[in-house]
């Protein structure tokens, strides 16, 4: 299998997406380390009333891990590959997930400008000159 070679990260996990849960089995250490990773955040009351985001979420397992430390949040998983989402989107989740097919400059814009909304602040370079 070749792989690409333009140097274009969603692209080559696009192109791995098919066998990454296969690899990533393979590997105790990266499904162990997710769930303690997930449960190193101490999350207050089981994630209640959280809203937490999950960039470069993949094929979601870290997401599972999320799931379990914090039953009580909402989960915005984010990636930049096509093909890792497809693959994600094949499974079950609850309806407190939700995926987003974007970059995280993609994200984080729509982060401010729901936060400059939600506090009266500007939502557009042109109101912060005005």
């Amino acid at each position: 299998m070749s792989l690409p070679r333009d140097h274009d990260p969603a692209r080559a996990f696009d192109h791995a997406s098919h066998t990454y849960d296969g690899l990533t089995a393979l590997n105790p250490g990266h499904r162990a380390g997710l769930p303690l990773s997930a449960r190193r955040l101490r999350l207050p009351d089981g994630g209640a009333g959280l809203h937490l985001p999950e960039l470069g979420c993949g094929t979601r397992a870290s997401t599972r891990a999320l799931l379990r430390a914090a039953p009580g949040a909402r989960i915005t998983a984010v990636d930049t590959s096509a093909g890792m989402l497809c693959r994600a989107l094949a499974k079950q989740w609850p309806a407190r997930v939700r995926i987003l097919h974007l970059t995280a400059e993609e994200l984080s814009k729509g982060i401010a400008r729901t936060f400059l909304a939600g506090n009266g602040g500007p939502t557009t370079t042109r109101e912060r000159t005005q």
